[in-house]
């Protein structure tokens, strides 16, 4: 249970810190930022996957 806590956290975390970067850059910079966060997205799925 603390492992899902730890990766629920990071997770939000870092989704947070993404979408506060890209609200900060250029348009065409943000199709970019997208695809690193369904790709970070992704990665934290399978970590919840992984504990459960």
């Amino acid at each position: 249970m603390k492992q899902y806590a730890i990766g629920f956290l990071a997770g939000v975390i870092i989704s947070m810190v993404f979408f506060l970067y890209s609200s900060f850059q250029t348009s065409t910079q943000d199709k970019d930022l997208i695809r690193r966060l369904n790709y970070i997205e992704s990665k934290v799925n399978d970590i919840y996957d992984n504990c459960n």
